[in-house]
């Protein structure tokens, strides 16, 4: 069995045969990035359950099993932090046990992304999202250049982060998307089979005047990037031939 992202996320939520899972287990057991994976995943989908109101069962075993090596991995001496944002920094590694689940913030990874923005697919060039195909979030991703905003007619501001490349090559592209109300959402699209998807989001609920994510849903994206072996973020030259392409 390859253990890909779909796999250990399927683990992860107890979707698999007794059998499935122990191929998993040790496969978790001989590499300490795998068990990294499963543990991010997991607290993300107890996240998102807190957040839908929803219960989350979860096997005891499994439980144990992945606290087991999530505290096999975690350092000895906590890391301190900042209140201050810094875009031009913010890609540095942050392994998972330094997230914040902050009350505020829903967390939703890989294929519990659909849970949380949506199951519905649009046709061609679609779009996750909202359930809904947005045309001009779409147009967005394939066209507009990272640090630039747009507003689209929902009376939402989408406003490109950065452009990069996931581990299987797939081209991405981290948004936020503000609506009229304050809350934002702070998400990844990437884009295989012509199809743009959303692989994570952050929901943000509105607290203050500033037009910023708060630090600690940015901390989550991090970890997430980190965990799932996402390039560095490109130049905007890069950027430019990258999104060239699509056309």
């Amino acid at each position: 069995m390859a253990i890909t992202d779909e796999i250990l996320m399927a683990y992860a939520d107890g979707e698999m045969s007794d059998a499935e899972a122990a191929e998993v287990e040790r496969a978790i057991a001989a590499d300490a990035e795998l068990a990294a994976k499963v543990a991010l995943f997991r607290k993300g989908r107890m996240a998102l359950a807190g957040a839908l109101g929803a219960p989350a069962p979860v096997p005891a075993a499994l439980m144990s099993r992945v606290q087991e090596m999530a505290d096999a991995m975690r350092p000895d001496t906590p890391v301190g932090t900042s209140n201050v944002i810094d875009l031009s920094t913010r890609r540095k590694s942050v392994p998972f046990w330094q997230v914040p689940l902050a009350a505020s913030v829903a967390l939703a990874v890989g294929l519990s992304t659909a849970l949380f923005l949506g199951a519905e697919r649009g046709g061609q060039d679609g779009l996750l999202v909202a359930r809904q195909s947005d045309p001009e979030v779409i147009n967005a991703l394939n066209a507009v250049g990272s640090g630039t905003s747009v507003d689209i007619r929902s009376g939402a501001q989408f406003t490109l982060i950065a452009t990069f490349r996931d581990a299987n090559g797939h081209l991405c592209r981290e948004f936020e998307r503000e609506q009229m109300s304050g809350a934002s959402v702070v998400a990844v699209a990437c884009r295989a089979d012509a199809q743009w998807e959303v692989r994570f989001a952050v929901a943000v609920a509105a607290a203050d005047d500033t037009a910023y994510a708060p630090a600690s849903s940015l901390e989550t994206l991090d970890a997430w990037l980190s965990a799932t072996g996402a390039a560095a973020p490109m130049s905007q030259e890069e950027e430019r031939a990258a999104l060239d392409s699509l056309r």
